[in-house]
């Protein structure tokens, strides 16, 4: 039985960068089809209501509207499509907020290959997944709040004064 490959849009105004995922992911089209690339939010609207879409790959600096303000609109619209954020921003803030709007996944796109499509995959099956330095910002935002001193009542900050 013939496994069907994920379909996959890739909404990203870096043309270079698209055109270097297109060749990357052709060497996958058993596994991964990437069907169409999308520069800007409007772009991405129109694919979504003449495709059928398995994953979508976001980023998050793009003209018009951010990678941010479409997944608030994926989340609200196509609430089961699964997107994974791959974007050069990787700050903790950003990271943490795509995973509260309902990110499935997030890569920095310095990631190898093995990780793009790994988490392609992953995500496909409903399971989250964060690339290596994203899991360890992750780890050290976590990390930091546990670590972070509980606030003394006004009794214990006279006693400790």
């Amino acid at each position: 039985m013939d496994k069907k490959p994920i379909h996959v849009v890739m909404v990203d105004d870096h043309q270079l960068f698209c055109r270097a995922m297109m060749s990357l992911l052709s060497s996958y089209q058993d596994r991964i089809n990437l069907i169409s690339v999308c520069n800007d939010g409007e772009q991405m609207k129109a694919c979504l209501q003449q495709q059928v879409v398995d994953v979508l790959l976001l980023d998050i600096v793009m003209p018009n509207e951010s990678g941010i303000q479409l997944l608030h609109f994926l989340r609200k619209n196509y609430p089961d499509l699964p997107v994974l954020m791959l974007s050069s921003i990787t700050s903790a803030e950003i990271v943490q907020e795509a995973i509260q709007i309902g990110a499935k996944g997030f890569l920095s796109k310095s990631t190898d290959e093995e990780d793009i499509i790994e988490a392609v995959e992953t995500v496909y099956r409903g399971a989250p997944y964060y690339g290596k330095d994203i899991a360890r910002i992750l780890y050290d935002v976590s990390l930091s709040k546990s670590l972070k001193p509980e606030i003394l009542t006004p009794r214990e900050q006279e006693i400790v004064s």
